[in-house]
């Protein structure tokens, strides 16, 4: 058996593990999966308790924030991977364990966080990179993991020396600055694995998505500013009068400030919040409109939906200022409209 080791920082993180592990990293495949949750079940990033035993017997659930976090991963650190697959490249833990395992002889695996694989960050932002920086130091060196690589954060994708493969669902549209290995991949790839996907996390769509056929389903994600909530509720209004007819869902972002939940409220939409992946509930979809500003969920195809992102719409509009970055759209599936009367069933 080969062993090969993720670390997953959100339930996202989990939906790619568990997906790659029930089409390709599995026991019958030859591999001894490893999982370490950083964050104990039940806090903010891991709300829901999942069917870990169908995926792995090796699944560790740590507070990343404990003194003793050294013993905690200690049979992770004895262990000998063939693979090891973060995810959040800046995050101290995660700094550690790439190249504590590139110096074992670790293939070192970066897996995407949502889009990040297909933007860039053009600010150089030296200060908030100096700062994050040395609080890495800082973290690691109290937990005794200490950390001599020369090291100086970065907010672009892959930049991380030990990284040996960049994992991402659309390699045509990275840019591969640093010439890593690139390798692509597809997120539920069939039926099959999506259903046990859709076990591991104990989601039942028709909880809440009481019709999974005609309906036009909204992924939110966190704008960042007043500006753009405004817009998006105009957006949504007009969305809603052009299909006066049609079940509307809306699951909103765990993070949408309280103001914004009012508005998607008031407009008589059936809202939703949970941390259950929307990528299971879009999967689930027949015959219907999926849409999202610039959500990453949409990025996982359904041929039986069509989908659109509002992205062009808020830059056409003067509301979304390119500051913030720089944004791809790496499908062929996604329409990203300037007009919402491109959206059509």
């Amino acid at each position: 058996m080969k062993n090969i080791l993720f670390v997953a920082n959100t339930e996202g993180h989990l939906l790619t593990i568990s997906s790659l592990i029930f089409e390709r990293f599995n026991t019958a495949a030859g591999y001894q999966p490893y999982i370490l949750q950083v964050g104990k079940t039940g806090t903010a990033r891991f709300k829901n308790e999942t069917a870990k035993a169908i995926l792995t017997d090796k699944y560790f659930d740590i507070d990343p924030a404990s003194i003793t976090l050294k013993d905690e991963i200690k049979e992770i650190l004895d262990t000998l991977f063939e693979k090891v697959f973060i995810f959040l490249e800046q995050l101290s833990l995660n700094v550690y364990l790439a190249g504590y395992f590139k110096k074992k002889g670790s293939t070192v695996c970066l897996a995407p966080d949502g889009n990040k694989p297909y933007f860039t960050v053009d600010r150089i932002a030296l200060r908030s990179r100096l700062v994050q920086t040395v609080a890495t130091y800082k973290y690691l060196f109290a937990r005794g993991l200490k950390y001599f690589r020369p090291y100086f954060l970065s907010w672009n994708y892959a930049r991380l020396n030990p990284i040996d493969e960049v994992w991402v669902t659309y390699p045509e549209k990275f840019n591969n600055v640093r010439n890593k290995k690139v390798v692509g991949f597809q997120l539920l790839p069939n039926l099959e694995v999506a259903k046990k996907v859709t076990a591991f996390f104990k989601l039942d769509v028709s909880d809440v998505v009481k019709e999974t056929s005609n309906i036009i389903f909204y992924a939110s994600n966190i704008l960042y500013r007043k500006e753009l909530y405004d817009v998006e509720i105009e957006a949504l209004s007009i969305i809603q009068k052009n299909f006066p007819n049609t079940p509307f869902y809306l699951k909103y972002h765990p993070s949408t400030p309280a103001y914004q939940v009012e508005k998607f409220n008031s407009l008589g939409l059936i809202c939703f919040s949970n941390s259950k992946p929307a990528e299971l509930y879009i999967a689930s979809l027949r015959h219907s409109i999926v849409l999202g500003c610039w959500s990453a969920a949409l990025m996982v195809n359904n041929p039986d939906c069509k989908f659109y992102w509002l992205h062009n719409y808020l830059v056409k509009g003067g509301k979304m200022i390119l500051d913030l970055v720089n944004l791809v759209n790496p499908t062929q599936h996604i329409i990203d409209v300037e007009d919402l009367d491109e959206i059509i069933f």
